[in-house]
């Protein structure tokens, strides 16, 4: 019982000490998770307009008339 108590409250102190060192940490973290999320939205609309612009090019077929 002693130990868990006194593990519990390592913890609990443990936690608040790194929260007072770096109290920017968790808008940092959102921040980081918006950019991500944008970044990828960004992405994926660059990696469709491609797709959408060269599918016709990509699709022709060349011919060759090589005896002519």
């Amino acid at each position: 019982m002693q130990c868990d108590v006194s593990c519990s409250v390592l913890q609990d102190v443990t936690a608040f000490l790194s929260w007072a060192a770096e109290p920017e940490h968790d808008d940092r973290k959102l921040m980081g998770v918006k950019w991500i999320f944008v970044l990828s939205l960004v992405f994926l609309t660059a990696a469709y307009y491609k797709r959408w612009k060269w599918a016709p090019i990509k699709s022709r077929r060349v011919v060759v008339d090589a005896l002519n």
